[in-house]
């Protein structure tokens, strides 16, 4: 038996990293895994070369065989005649187009990604489900589809770095990610122009560890496609990490963190956002051990990945 991953070539993203950190739990169980590269560069597997994953020239389509794929592509599952198929769900947002600035256009992306070939749900029945979020499990659930809870971990560095945490470092400041929830970010700043605020970009890893050791406040009023990264990385530095109640972020498990902390994004709940985030410049220690627990989880999350993977290797019938 062989676990081969599909992958694209071309792309670095957290989730596309959690699927190598699957691999390298099935390679530590012993078990054979490759993955196959989709597009011409070698800009994915340089980047993840450090999990020890062999690249596989071809997709080696034999009836003992697993081969795993993202949910973004679901349109070449039928190339696949032998092998068992797998999905990985990294983003249920993605895979519906699902940008959440307009009902209407989110809507009219999902038709249009079905017209393109990606497979409805009611069509994967015969096929493994993993779910890198609880989110993704929850909506996996309400198609009738069963699925194992695998979850992701964030990269070494920041793991590292968060056993020195400086309190009397830390400034009022917000960071954010100035590609997330756009439209709900401008009017937060407009609304409070009096708060500092920087945005994560152009940014080296130990340059952005600095600047979230530096900050009190994490604000991600975006989707959550996933269980994101950047809230993680800026919450085992120190930040209070405050978020929107979109995708992942709604339940407690993918963003454990008190309702306190989240909110919802119409203009008179953004308005309430300011007070909030004075309050915990005011009173920051008490707030960030409000989020002991969010740190907590976070910083065990690799030993809880090769848990979910031994488990779903133990439960599933091959």
């Amino acid at each position: 038996m062989k676990f081969i991953l599909i992958s694209p070539s071309d792309s670095t993203t957290g989730g596309i990293e959690s699927m190598h950190q699957f691999g390298r739990a099935i390679k530590d169980l012993g078990l054979q895994c490759e993955v196959f590269y989709v597009g011409k560069t070698n800009k994915a597997q340089e980047y993840f070369s450090f999990y020890g994953l062999d690249k596989s020239k071809s997709i080696d389509d034999k009836e003992n065989n697993i081969v795993i794929f993202p949910e973004i592509y679901t349109n070449i599952i039928h190339k696949i005649k032998k092998s068992k198929v797998g999905i990985f769900w990294l983003s249920i947002d993605n895979y519906l187009y699902r940008k959440r600035d307009s009902f209407l256009k989110d809507k009219f992306n999902e038709i249009r990604s079905l017209i393109g070939g990606r497979i409805p749900t009611f069509r994967m029945k015969n096929y493994i489900h993993l779910a890198q979020s609880q989110y993704a499990k929850n909506f996996l659930k309400t198609k009738g589809l069963k699925s194992f809870l695998i979850e992701d971990y964030i990269n070494e560095d920041f793991l590292k770095s968060a056993i020195d945490i400086d309190l009397s470092l830390k400034k009022p400041v917000i960071t954010y990610n100035p590609s997330k929830g756009k439209k709900y970010m401008d009017l937060f700043k407009k609304l409070f122009p009096e708060i500092n605020m920087t945005p994560l970009v152009g940014m080296t890893r130990v340059e952005m560890i600095k600047c979230l050791k530096e900050s009190m406040v994490y604000l991600d009023l975006g989707q959550h496609p996933g269980r994101d990264r950047i809230p993680r990385e800026a919450a085992v530095q120190g930040c209070v990490v405050m978020t929107s109640k979109f995708g992942s972020a709604e339940n407690s498990l993918d963003v454990a963190i008190d309702e306190f902390y989240k909110t919802n994004t119409s203009y008179n709940d953004i308005l309430k956002l300011g007070p909030k985030v004075h309050e915990i410049f005011k009173s920051f220690s008490e707030h960030l051990e409000n989020q002991a627990k969010y740190r907590r989880i976070i910083m065990n999350d690799k030993d809880r990945v090769q848990l979910n993977v031994k488990k779903f290797i133990d439960n599933f019938s091959f």
